[in-house]
């Protein structure tokens, strides 16, 4: 993914995919980076916001979970109703 980043920078699903690799790898706070940049390129990217949002999840970042699962559902992601409930419950 780092290569294809270096050919083309704002190639958002290149940044997703690093960050999906870097969240399973537990590096968190890079994969929120990287899913941020992946927004920046591409602020519609429902998949960039959902998958951010599960990684503030699991950083025990409530709010900024809830948030970005909320505008995940407003760009068209399928939330299950759990997942809704463990984030956004107090947020």
């Amino acid at each position: 993914y780092t290569t294809a980043i270096k050919l083309k920078n704002n190639y958002e699903m290149a940044w997703l995919n690093r960050g999906n690799l870097l969240a399973k790898l537990g590096k968190l706070h890079e994969a929120i980076e990287d899913y941020t940049v992946a927004i920046t390129h591409s602020p519609d990217y429902a998949s960039a916001y959902f998958n951010r949002a599960m990684v503030f999840n699991r950083l025990k970042q409530g709010n900024f979970a809830c948030r970005d699962m909320r505008i995940a559902e407003r760009l068209g992601a399928k939330v299950d109703p759990k997942v809704w409930k463990s984030m956004c419950d107090g947020n």
